[in-house]
């Protein structure tokens, strides 16, 4: 879809021209919009890409992420910035939000492409990740351990088919374990699988067949509802978007597809 931004904001990012599809990514945690850097040019040229950062990441660190209002944020960035409706990704964290802003503006969401956010944070997950939430946000206020953190970010990042440049954008957007931890507390006890189930419009859920939590209860979902499909992606893990740019936005590209 081309390299080129036409329009660049401190916490949003837009690409492609107005006029066709809009699509809404929204990033998953610990990162930044710019984590959607490889899959621009996978994308059609007809296709407008919406990618603001979360609450409590990139240029928005200095906001508390909570649930609701990162939902609230990421609708307003996408009603300020086209008409009508659009097909919202949204990868881990952000998969969550995404689903968020569905059930609160469901004019606004013609279709949903999930990755990495298909397990329901209750029970023995829930459990894990309250314990795990306060340590990691805790683990980010302290320098050395949050560099720990960015420089191994770092590491996976250019071990994957990535060019260095790319890698560079990603990174530039900023990378955090305190707003990882933080997007784990709000996911607690949140009705995913409710809000999906309810949910009138076409959703895939992507994942990597080496996601261990997600696989499973896309596959459960999809088997549920009609209006849920599931795809797996051979070798990726949890990171999709990440680690499988290409077949990722082939998704994306069968959700545009699928708008009613």
């Amino acid at each position: 879809m081309g390299s080129k931004s036409t329009s660049r904001s401190a916490a949003v990012d837009v690409w492609g021209p107005g006029g066709g599809t809009t699509v809404l990514l929204c990033h998953g945690a610990g990162l930044s919009r710019t984590m959607w850097t490889p899959l621009r040019e996978y994308l059609p040229a007809p296709v407008r890409t919406i990618a603001p950062d979360l609450p409590g990441h990139g240029a928005r660190a200095d906001r508390t992420f909570e649930l609701a209002e990162a939902a609230d944020v990421v609708l307003e960035d996408l009603t300020s910035r086209a008409d009508g409706d659009a097909v919202v990704v949204g990868h881990s964290l952000g998969g969550y939000v995404a689903l968020e802003l569905a059930r609160r503006a469901p004019e606004r969401v013609s279709s949903l492409v999930l990755s990495g956010a298909s397990a329901e944070y209750r029970g023995a997950l829930a459990i894990k990740t309250r314990l795990a939430s306060p340590l990691l946000r805790l683990g980010g206020s302290i320098e050395p351990v949050d560099g720990y953190f960015r420089r191994r970010t770092e590491r996976r990042l250019r071990a994957l088919d990535l060019s260095d440049e790319t890698v560079d954008e990603i990174l530039a957007g900023g990378v955090s374990l305190g707003a990882w931890g933080a997007g784990g507390r709000a996911l607690i006890g949140y009705p995913s699988h409710e809000a999906v189930a309810d949910l009138e419009r076409p959703v895939v859920l992507v994942n990597g067949s080496e996601d261990e939590l997600n696989v499973e209860p896309a596959a459960w979902l999809a088997n549920e509802h009609a209006h849920v499909r599931a795809e797996t992606i051979d070798g990726a893990g949890h990171a999709v978007p990440l680690e499988r740019p290409r077949a990722f936005a082939e998704a994306v590209r069968s959700a545009i597809g699928e708008r009613p």
